[in-house]
């Protein structure tokens, strides 16, 4: 059963204040609201999009502590701001360094977004992934046909030159020829954030990319 049944319709106007007053002083003050608005229907949302996330790979990381998004700045680089004024969730493949695919969700004030990335890229860990779907080229094109009819987007600057001649136009070919490429939907904060619209949106997201995590993750 789902735990997630949307953020506070008063989210808003916390968006607000924390852009506002978003100073050491107030952090007492903030800190509460933060946990209530934030901090705790995140970890909901996180709770029921898991049994997705593993349904796709048992091999993802689920510590809480690495997939939800820290309330707190970095001081180091924002020493007057102590709380973010983002979120995100993140499930990436667990036990690599480099070259990780993982879902992920971003949300602010006005927009949210979503998708399919790979973290922590290397040239040639990027290489070999590319070489692999293109072994797939048919399963990877019919998902990313199917993602972006659904508005999705591939994000990623083209090579100047065709790297795959010989490969037929399609979406992959379109992915393929990415110097570095994620699958990702920009969305404007509505209706469906303050209900769990929001949680079956992502975990059908999750759903229609498990093929190309899989591959990316050398699971298939």
């Amino acid at each position: 059963m789902s735990k997630f049944f949307g953020f506070s319709k008063e989210l808003p106007d916390f968006w607000f204040d924390l852009h506002v007053n978003n100073h050491v002083e107030n952090e007492a003050d903030l800190k509460d609201k933060y946990k209530k608005y934030i901090t705790n229907p995140l970890a909901d949302l996180y709770e029921t999009l898991v049994p997705t996330v593993l349904a796709v790979s048992e091999n993802t990381e689920l510590s809480p502590a690495r997939c939800i998004s820290s309330p707190y700045t970095d001081r180091r680089f924002s020493r007057s701001t102590p709380f973010k004024e983002y979120m995100y969730l993140r499930f990436k493949q667990k036990g690599k360094k480099t070259d990780i695919p993982g879902f992920y969700f971003d949300m602010g004030a006005e927009y949210y977004s979503y998708g399919l990335r790979v973290y922590k890229q290397t040239a040639s860990g990027l290489a070999q992934m590319k070489e692999h779907l293109s072994h797939y080229e048919e399963t990877v094109s019919a998902v990313l046909d199917l993602v972006l009819a659904n508005g999705y987007e591939i994000i990623g600057e083209d090579y100047k030159k065709d790297h795959f001649p010989d490969m037929k136009n399609s979406s992959l070919k379109m992915l393929l020829n990415k110097k570095s490429f994620y699958i990702g939907k920009k969305v404007g904060v509505n209706a469906s954030v303050y209900t769990q619209d929001l949680a079956n949106e992502l975990a059908e997201c999750f759903r229609q990319m498990s093929d190309i995590f899989r591959l990316l993750a050398n699971e298939q």
